[in-house]
């Protein structure tokens, strides 16, 4: 995103208008020779993100500063492929279980690390068996009693480590309306849906039965109420050797713009804001998913000002976080997340990758908001992370083993 915002500048051509004239667009192909078939929203969100922060207002209200602090305002674009694809086998497998209560039991291969998978699993059971969110128990992974479904890497818990969860609940859903329909004396005509823990006719919703009334029967009649579920992602074909073919299933979108404010005597960066906006295909927890992106700010806004790892002829020179500074919730700036959606037909439920996409785009987006400051005043720019005291006031780092 630096190179663009030079490029742009040899050019003589505005930074924003050659992302422009360069965003992807549905139809085009990758630089491995995909081509893009999912819708491809970029543009749009580029367009209300450069509105939301009244970008270049301020950024021709920043030509006019003088002083030794001043502001200034980066924009950057992103893409990422949508879990492992054709790096590996992108499966993944997992139990759902109803008792005779009705209380849904969901077990997974997959790992929550803290992110939210054990709700957004809760949350797409609800939605493909019809029960409600509070009768679903999350049991934690454990390969005594669940296969391994892979790392929890490459933004694909929900994406791609879900498509298992919802195929297993779709299939106990058939197990249970067979029985439903049996206690409601449906007729081959008759529809019946399962919402909210209830069993009822389409045609005459009054005539219902709770769903733990037909577990419970479907249980002492010796019925199947578990299924096991596998889950495979289809076939890409990427040919290894000339890095050319589909790599990834679907691709997540991001537009990050930040703001920060430069001390030009001390180096000191105070990041203002940071407004940040994701294609999320399909949202299954939008306080999860602004979460994601909350905590993907606070750690590219480390990557774009403090953090470094010094490694001098081998020997590593940052062993602790004492010398290994990252942001804490006093550094943080104020964030703002933005949600987009579209509709995907790759991941579970249309929902895209949001872990890793939270947190690359920041950094870059501080990099050129530095920049921004740097070029005007002293005609300069930084181009190796972080961009902290000694490389803004010095324009390298003096540290053993530090990046130049």
């Amino acid at each position: 995103e630096s190179l663009m915002d030079e490029l742009a500048e040899a050019l003589g051509m505005d930074p924003l208008e050659l992302r422009r004239k360069n965003l992807l667009q549905q139809g085009d192909l990758t630089i491995t020779s995909q081509k893009l078939v999912q819708p491809t929203i970029i543009s749009e969100m580029m367009e209300h993100v450069l509105e939301k922060t009244d970008y270049f207002a301020k950024r021709e209200a920043y030509k006019k500063q003088t002083g030794s602090k001043q502001k200034g305002i980066g924009l950057i674009t992103c893409y990422r492929g949508a879990g492992l694809g054709a790096e590996t086998a992108d499966a993944s497998g997992c139990m759902v279980t109803a008792l005779e209560d009705g209380t849904v039991l969901i077990n997974s291969g997959t790992a929550e690390n803290g992110q939210g998978l054990k709700t957004a699993y809760t949350q797409i059971v609800a939605e493909a068996l019809g029960v409600r969110v509070e009768d679903i128990h999350h049991i934690g992974v454990d390969t005594h009693a669940i296969p391994d479904s892979g790392m929890t890497v490459a933004s694909r818990g929900t994406v791609m480590g879900a498509q298992a969860m919802k195929k297993a609940a779709l299939e106990l859903r058939v197990m249970v309306l067979e029985t439903a329909r049996q206690m409601l004396n449906a007729s081959p005509l008759d529809e019946v849906i399962i919402e909210d823990s209830i069993c009822y006719l389409k045609s005459d919703p009054a005539k219902s039965v709770p769903f733990s009334a037909v577990c419970n029967t479907r249980l002492w009649t010796g019925k199947q109420l578990s299924v096991y579920a596998w889950s495979e992602p289809k076939q890409l074909v990427f040919d290894h050797t000339t890095g050319q073919g589909d790599v990834f299933p679907t691709y997540s979108y991001g537009c990050v713009a930040a703001e920060v404010e430069v001390d030009l005597e001390t180096g000191y960066v105070d990041v203002l804001k940071v407004t940040s906006a994701h294609d999320c295909g399909t949202v299954v927890n939008p306080d999860l998913a602004k979460g994601q992106i909350y905590g993907g700010i606070a750690m590219g806004m480390g990557l774009g000002v403090t953090e470094e790892v010094e490694v001098d002829k081998g020997k590593v020179g940052t062993p602790n976080f004492d010398s290994y500074i990252f942001p804490t919730a006093m550094d943080v700036p104020e964030m703002e997340a933005i949600l987009f959606e579209c509709d995907d037909t790759e991941g579970t439920y249309g929902a895209k990758s949001l872990g890793e996409p939270a947190t690359e785009g920041v950094g870059a987006a501080i990099a050129c908001a530095i920049n921004n400051v740097l070029v005007r005043v002293k005609g300069e720019r930084l181009r190796r992370l972080p961009f902290d005291l000694e490389r803004v006031v010095l324009g390298k780092s003096l540290r053993a083993g530090g990046n130049a």
